[in-house]
């Protein structure tokens, strides 16, 4: 990995209520107040906005029960006067993750400035270099597959032909060249699809979370072994992951449930790793009484962006080659009620203004669709069952693109735990 470290102030913005955030209280499903006028508002408002660059919507809307409060917060807690005070000179009075927001020399001023790991060991750096050495000789064995696989099935129809190019080169790194890729398709289970709920921006946990535990998975059928959760792995969580990296004292330290990032994530699984336990229900409304209740940890060896200026959108060639290399990529997006809204289709509204930011996981895409396909945190009622096609480029998907990758030793490791105890 290079020796980059750059960061960004991504939070995510999607459907909440706050907490407590300019006198506002947070209020239970029965005591909310929704604005059941809102819908034939939001969708009209959206068609408006159709731009001639983008021609007609190529998507559908979906039904939403609005909150009659719809605020967006994208903004960090500030930190108290006494950390302020004492933090620079006792590093250990800092918040805990204030460690992964220190600048260094490639610090943007004034925006940005979150580290990834600044180096490597000489074991990462061999293991990533013999990944990519494997992937390689995965493409050569899959090209001599696909020409066998062509002789043999001269007349085949065209689904059968992608259908079986796609699971051909599904496990090595020619699947950057496929017209269409899907995760799914290559034998990965990716987790089911959560609802993050109206409360807590918790759009970074959720996607980190199924990063990593995807990279896990892909780890072992490379590695041609049994992954953990095939015999008995513990849960991994939002609430467990929430509360181990950023422990609430108080109940009245506000929306502090809603507000990190990936990059913060992502170090913290390579520096404590990913805390698993007993059951992973999620329950926006019972944050404050979130624990950090692991049991194990198993860290990650090492994540990056995937552009050198990850600021910028990468180019397609770029987030295609390290999602088939890493796995499923955790990217931000601008967001607002079209978004919200989409339900179904290719998300084209293409709007580029800088933010809100929501984080969503890319899993796939579609040359024909022009699309990156979207594991979404928004439940299954949003897009086409939790998932979805974002146009390339579309509302600056792929800003801050990063990818994080599982330790072969510690997941081995992990599976002779497992071994012993069954």
């Amino acid at each position: 990995m290079s020796k980059r470290s750059i960061g960004g102030k991504i939070f995510c913005a999607g459907i909440l209520t706050l907490w407590t955030i300019g006198g506002l209280t947070a209020q239970t499903p029965e005591e909310a107040d929704w604005d059941i006028s809102r819908q034939p508002r939001e969708e009209e408002a959206c068609r408006a906005q159709a731009r001639p660059t983008n021609g007609e919507q190529t998507y559908t809307f979906r039904t939403v029960k609005w909150p009659f409060r719809l605020l967006k917060a994208y903004g960090p807690r500030g930190n108290r006067w006494f950390e302020k005070l004492v933090g620079p000179i006792i590093p250990a009075l800092r918040p805990s993750n204030d460690k992964y927001r220190q600048p260094d020399i490639r610090f943007i001023a004034g925006e940005y400035g979150r580290p990834v790991p600044l180096g490597e060991s000489s074991r990462s750096v061999k293991i990533r270099r013999d990944t990519e050495r494997k992937l390689k000789e995965a493409r050569q064995h899959s090209e001599r597959q696909w020409q066998a696989w062509l002789a043999a099935n001269p007349d085949a129809a065209d689904g059968a032909v992608r259908t079986a190019r796609s699971e051909i080169f599904a496990t090595g790194s020619g699947s950057a060249a496929m017209p269409r890729f899907d995760w799914r398709v290559a034998g990965i289970d990716v987790g089911p699809v959560a609802d993050q709920g109206f409360v807590c921006n918790t759009c970074w946990a959720f996607s980190t979370i199924d990063a990593m535990e995807i990279s896990r998975r892909i780890d072992a059928q490379r590695s041609g072994r049994k992954s953990p959760a095939d015999i008995g792995e513990l849960d991994s969580g939002v609430p467990r992951l929430v509360s181990c990296m950023s422990p609430m004292k108080r109940p009245d330290e506000g929306i502090y449930c809603g507000l990190n990032w990936h990059g913060e994530a992502f170090s913290y699984m390579v520096d404590h790793g990913l805390p698993l336990g007993v059951g992973s229900d999620y329950n926006e409304y019972g944050w404050p009484r979130w624990k950090c209740d692991k049991q194990a940890a198993v860290k990650a060896l090492t994540w990056d962006f995937v552009s050198a200026t990850p600021q910028s959108i990468p180019t397609t060639d770029e987030l295609k080659r390290d999602l088939v290399t890493y796995g499923p990529v955790v990217a931000s997006m601008n967001v607002d009620s079209c978004l919200i809204l989409y339900g179904g289709g290719v998300f084209n509204e293409e709007i580029s203004r800088d933010g809100p930011y929501h984080l969503v996981l890319i899993i796939g895409w579609d040359d024909e669709k022009q699309a990156w396909l979207i594991k979404n945190s928004y439940g299954e009622e949003w897009g086409e069952k939790g998932f979805g096609w974002i146009k390339y480029n579309s509302n600056n998907i792929g800003k801050w693109a990063a990818w994080v990758m599982a330790d072969p030793k510690a997941e081995e490791r992990r599976v002779r735990e497992l071994s012993k105890k069954k």
